[in-house]
């Protein structure tokens, strides 16, 4: 039993450093204590700690992002614990930077990583903790655009380091609210 947190990001050394995968980035600050191994079974590095008195089970799918889905159902299923017990923490390229916002219940909106959990679980009953990186802004003749093209090159651009720092400073405001719902 107990909780389960998940960190979704890409795979592999190129990858490591990247905006995508801010929400592992935040989740490895949160958890710094913790000793992770490789699951092959689980296609995930996992630990465990405690927070709030309560055992919690920390993940992050080896798989990439878009098939951290499986990850998070095997997951339950060794863990024996439920959906509504499942805190995803994750990039939001709608978020500004230096925010983040805890949701329940809500739809994907657009992250392929929370779409593959929702497909696998068949459920949209967890948590999700949205880590903000912003979104790139391209003006032309002053009016501003965005495509998808242009979301995809910046979230797999790498974090500066004031973007990273910025990112650990969510980390005391995040266990704050996070003791409100972990009980």
């Amino acid at each position: 039993m107990g909780f389960l947190f998940v960190g979704l990001n890409n795979p592999g050394p190129e990858y490591e450093n990247t905006r995508h995968n801010a929400g592992a980035i935040v989740l490895q600050e949160f958890c710094n204590d913790i000793e992770l191994s490789q699951d092959k079974y689980l296609q995930a590095y996992i630990g465990q700690t405690v927070f709030n008195r309560q055992p919690i089970n920390v993940i992050f799918p080896t798989t990439f992002m878009n098939e951290s889905g499986l990850a998070v159902k095997k997951s339950l299923e060794r863990f024996e614990t439920t959906s509504d017990k499942v805190f995803v923490f994750h990039d939001d390229i709608d978020i500004p930077l230096g925010e983040y916002k805890i949701s329940q219940g809500r739809g994907h909106g657009g992250q392929n990583g929370i779409r593959s959990i929702f497909n696998h679980l068949d459920t949209k009953n967890i948590f999700r903790v949205r880590i903000g990186i912003a979104r790139p802004e391209f003006f032309i003749n002053g009016s501003k655009i965005s495509t998808k093209n242009i979301a995809s090159s910046f979230v797999l651009g790498t974090l500066s380091r004031e973007e990273r720092n910025t990112l650990y400073s969510l980390i005391p405001s995040i266990k704050k609210e996070l003791l409100l719902k972990i009980k």
